[in-house]
This record gives structure tokens, C-alpha cells and sequence, in this order.
């Protein structure tokens, strides 16, 4: 009988040791898992930083046809290659004037600053020297291709000109032809010229 009580007094230490390695080993788990999610919570730096940026491009005959300027630029490689921009402000040029001008108090920069994704308070408006020609822009987002310039959007949007104050929800429009096309709930007033 002696042989049956050691037997299990083995028995009995090899599950305790089996029992504090299994509840060691959860603890374990658990720390790394905690870390993990730490780290994967925590924000991705991003591969180099400006401040104080300007961008010039110019097309193939060497005029400028942007101008970009930004207080910080945050660059970043993954998930895609982009640049989130503060306050950026943006002139479009043709033939050396400039003729469309947009700013906003954030930015988002795709495929070399030709796709921009602008946020908070947007406002674009017209350069020009003739006052029959004003208009400006406001939204609170809109994707701006300065070398085809164009703009769109598909939120509330509020266009200021002499010929009226319009108010719609989407819009898109070719800066270089003057085409505007409002997409859903279009009102506001229009003054005839005379």
C-alpha cells in the first residue's frame, strides 16, 4: 500500500507543477498580448516630417503651373504613400497667372501633390482682377486636382459670386473651363446681369 500513497503523492506534484507552468504560461500570454495591442494602438511615426513647405511644379515647357505651400508636412510610406499637410494652400496657375487659390486647415496629399483631399474649412477662390469674375468656394471637404484643376465634392458646399449665393450638397467643377455642376439640393438666388 505504501507504493499506491507515493505513486500518488507524484502524481499529485506532477499536476500541481503541470498547474502553476499552465497558469504561468496564461500570465505570459497575456502580458505579450497586452503589449501588442499596446503597440498596434499606438500611432505610426512617420518617415520624416518639414515644416514650413513650399512645392512648386511646373509642367513640361517649364511654366509653373502650382504653387503649394503647407505649415507641417508628416510623410508617410504605409498603408499607402501620402503626406498629411497643415493649413495647406494651394494657387493654380495658367500662363503664368494665377487663377484659382484653395486652403484649408488640413490636407492630405496623394500621388506627388496632384490628388488632394482637403478638410476644416475649405475655401477656394478665384484670382482674378475683374470683380464681375469673383467667386469663392466653401465647404468642409473637397478632392483638388491642381494640373487638371478641378475640384469635387459630395458634402454641403456654398458658392459666393456676383451672380449669386448658391447652396448645394455635392459639386464638381473644371477651374479651367468655369463648369459647375451642383449634384442635390440646389437653392439660392441669382441676379441677372445687366
Amino acid at each position: 500500500m505504501r507504493s499506491v500513497s507515493l505513486d500518488q503523492r507524484n502524481v499529485l506534484s506532477l499536476l500541481a507543477a503541470l498547474f502553476l507552468l499552465g497558469v504561468l504560461t496564461y500570465e505570459l500570454g497575456q502580458r505579450r498580448a497586452d503589449l501588442s495591442a499596446a503597440s498596434s494602438e499606438s500611432p505610426t511615426l512617420p518617415d520624416y516630417r518639414a515644416t514650413s513647405i513650399e512645392s512648386i511644379s511646373t509642367d513640361e515647357r517649364g511654366h509653373v503651373i502650382r504653387q503649394m505651400t503647407a505649415d507641417n508636412l508628416d510623410h508617410y510610406i504605409h498603408p499607402v504613400d501620402h503626406a498629411n499637410l497643415l493649413h495647406p494652400r494651394v494657387i493654380m496657375l495658367e500662363n503664368d497667372l494665377p487663377t484659382w487659390e484653395i486652403d484649408a486647415l488640413h490636407g492630405v496629399s496623394l500621388d506627388n501633390n496632384t490628388h488632394l483631399i482637403l478638410s476644416e474649412q475649405v475655401h477656394g477662390r478665384r484670382l482674378t482682377q475683374d470683380p464681375r469674375e469673383r467667386m469663392q468656394i466653401d465647404t468642409s471637404l473637397m478632392h483638388a486636382y491642381p494640373d487638371a484643376q478641378a475640384v469635387n465634392t459630395t458634402v454641403s458646399v456654398h458658392i459666393d459670386s456676383t451672380q449669386g449665393i448658391t447652396d448645394a450638397v455635392g459639386m464638381d467643377a473644371s477651374l479651367k473651363s468655369g463648369l459647375l455642376n451642383l449634384h442635390h439640393n440646389v437653392r439660392g438666388n441669382y441676379v441677372l446681369q445687366r
